[in-house]
């Protein structure tokens, strides 16, 4: 394992090592955000008995991978590895580099007195305490890798003969002297008999009939250990279930044994580390998660059982370092899954990649340049409202900013510079400026001018239109404005006309006004001022768009001429600028003033399917006020939009008493720029 620890490393170390580029956000677009990796500086690791060669060069690895020094102190409970360490280390490194510190309590008394940049230690909690007692002096920080009572469910639906075999593979290994030993079974009585039976088949299959003479299992580390355990061997009210042999204190050996338990005996107070395996018997599933809530956070949990609903239960319901569903320790041996604890079982992580990041400090570094001082110039003092409002426009709401937006960047900018050249000349230009929309809306209205003036067909059509537009004059134009904002495939060449006109006075504002509009917005005035604007400006507009088109008309085809030489009158074109005015000349509520409620009782009157007036006025005036809300983001025209959206369930219950088609979607998305 410590081969292939190295050898992974080896293939990732230079990526890992290399500055990370973080996310962007708008307000820090130009400037250069990223993560260095630093070495944490001299690093301590404290070794535990139970596995003193893998627990020492497993974290060595990840140490001197991250580019740190290290301080080796191997368990004197395991003396043999201790020695070798002393030996072997000062042969292939510099002292400088790394250094075996071998000795008892004392030594490592002496050692905790010194300061460090990390401590790594792997052993039992309450040793875990002292050394973080230690660090504290000089907030070192620690990563701890202790151990905890580790609980195995086998539930029914599991293969129990397979379930049996690994579970006394794990727990016996190293007779149970293993941090991610399985401690205690949790089965129902329907699982309970057929499970201890294969248990033991595995354990005489394991070890043989003898136990004592099989080379394979262990014994106990010490005879402070082996008196522990025998001593919770005779505390306990336990019924022993099965016992392969007889203890030996001289020989430390203690049997593999199975009790039937009870969740208040001696062997639930604390982890066992040994290979004493009680089993509790429950009800339900719940109850078993229930009973491993009631005690400290292991290091692993471990379940046996074909049902994802549980599974996933226990790694949502309950807190442990690891799950491993239908086996056991298996996690330890995946070098890309962080191996840790939490809680009592530790805090911390390495193995690959998370060894790394634990040896290594994260710093944050930020490179900017001396340009776009005005974008944030507002932070300098002498402080305003106008700076406090653009402060909290920059940092008040996070925008982030992708990779491929990084790449449009560029495109961006020209995009913008285009845009102000385009806007100076469009101030000297007496045409009202287009935008840009999909071709389903240019076959239904968009751009019409442009096409009329390539199309000779379509100037005739034109002609033929404007005469159906007089015969039908008594249309209900609320109605077809409300269906135009919908914009859908029944949409008529009447209705695409009007959103065409719509299409065309937002762009025309936007150009015309935005700018005004916003700083309108900063200083808080009222909006009057600007919605006089519009509407005077609008009347203008229309006035010339009406008389363009009776310009149009005054030379049509012989084909049409037959048919109509009629023209728009003075007052026609006058109840068409009113029709527009109602739209934009609107009270606090949101509703049209009294001064257009004439004209639109007289624009109703041809037809008896009618919006009703406040309501269409609600909602073509709030749709109409979102596009400026949305392109230009002033508050005002928010304010009159969110009215609107009120009265969105009554307006459209009417909708669709009306529209042709059936669609159900939101008007809003009508209108796209």
């Amino acid at each position: 394992m410590v081969i292939v620890e190295i050898d992974y490393f080896l293939a990732n170390l230079k990526e890992w090592m290399k500055p990370e580029d973080v996310a962007r956000t708008f307000a820090s677009v130009m400037d250069k955000p990223f993560v260095v990796k630093d070495p944490l500086g001299v690093a301590l690791i404290v070794a535990p008995w139970n596995y003193p060669l893998s627990m020492v060069l497993l974290p060595l690895v990840a140490a001197l991978g991250a580019g740190n020094t290290v301080i080796i102190k191997p368990s004197e409970l395991a003396e043999n590895t201790s020695n070798m360490f002393a030996k072997i280390v000062p042969k292939y490194f510099d002292q400088k580099q790394v250094a075996v510190c071998p000795g008892g309590v004392p030594e490592t008394t002496e050692i905790l007195k010194q300061r460090f940049d990390f401590i790594f230690y792997t052993g039992c909690p309450p040793v875990a305490k002292i050394i973080m007692a230690a660090a504290s002096k000089h907030l070192t920080p620690v990563a701890l890798e202790l151990g905890g009572k580790c609980p195995v469910i086998v539930e029914k639906d599991a293969d129990i003969d397979i379930s049996a075999k690994r579970i006394v593979w794990g727990k016996w290994l190293n007779v149970g002297q293993t941090c991610l030993a399985p401690d205690y079974l949790i089965v129902t009585p329907a699982v309970k008999d057929k499970l201890v039976a294969s248990i033991q088949k595995y354990i005489v299959e394991f070890y043989g009939n003898d136990t004592k003479l099989s080379k394979d299992y262990s014994r106990i580390i010490n005879q402070r250990h082996f008196d522990r355990i025998s001593t919770l061997l005779d505390r306990t009210k336990g019924t022993i279930l099965y016992k392969g042999g007889e203890r030996d204190r001289a020989d430390l050996f203690i049997p593999p044994t199975i009790l039937d338990c009870q969740p208040d005996d001696a062997f639930m107070e604390d982890e066992i580390f040994g290979p004493v395996l009680p089993i509790l018997t429950v009800q339900s599933f719940d109850e078993a998660l229930d009973l491993i809530n009631r005690g400290e956070k292991p290091l692993a949990a471990y379940i046996f059982t074909r049902s994802d609903a549980k599974i996933k239960r226990l790694y949502t319901e309950t807190s442990s370092g690891a799950i491993t569903v239908n086996d056991t320790l298996m996690h330890l041996t995946i070098d890309t899954l962080p191996f840790g604890g939490v809680g009592n079982s530790g805090m911390g992580r390495y193995r690959g990649k998370f060894g790394f990041d634990t040896f290594t400090h994260h710093k944050a570094v930020l490179q900017r340049g001396f340009f776009g001082e005005s974008l944030i110039a507002s932070r300098y003092p002498p402080m305003t409202p106008q700076k406090l409002a653009m402060m909290q426009r920059l940092t008040g709401k996070r925008i982030g900013f992708s990779f491929f937006g990084a790449l449009s960047l560029p495109v961006m900018i020209v995009s913008m510079i285009m845009g102000m050249l385009l806007q100076l000349a469009s101030k000297h230009s007496p045409r009202t400026p287009t935008i840009s929309r999909s071709k389903s809306e240019n076959e239904k209205g968009g751009n019409k001018r442009k096409r009329e003036a390539e199309n000779s067909d379509l100037k005739r059509q034109a002609a033929i239109q404007l005469e159906n537009d007089e015969e039908e004059n008594s249309l209900d134009y609320w109605k077809m404005l409300a269906k135009a904002f919908n914009c859908d495939d029944a949409c008529s060449s009447d209705e695409a006309d009007m959103m065409d006109e719509l299409l065309h006075l937002c762009s025309w504002f936007e150009q015309s006004y935005g700018i005004d509009a916003e700083q309108d917005e900063q200083s808080d005035e009222d909006d009057s001022y600007i919605r006089s604007l519009m509407r005077e400006d609008a009347q203008k507009r229309l006035q010339e768009r009406i008389k363009e088109r009776e310009k149009r008309m005054q030379r049509p085809t012989k084909k049409a001429a037959k048919k109509s030489t009629k023209k728009l009158t003075s007052e026609e074109s006058m109840t068409n600028i009113l029709r527009m005015n109602s739209l934009l000349t609107l009270d606090s509520r949101g509703s049209s003033q009294t001064t257009t409620t004439t004209t639109t009782q007289s624009l109703s009157q041809g037809t008896s399917e009618n919006f009703s007036r406040e309501g269409s006025s609600q909602l073509l005036a709030g749709a109409f006020c979102g596009v400026f809300a949305t392109e230009l983001d002033n508050a005002h025209f928010s304010a009159y939009a969110s009215v609107s959206v009120s009265q969105t369930s009554k307006i459209q219950d009417e909708k669709k008493s009306h529209s042709k088609d059936k669609d159900n979607g939101d008007f809003w998305g009508a209108v796209e720029f």
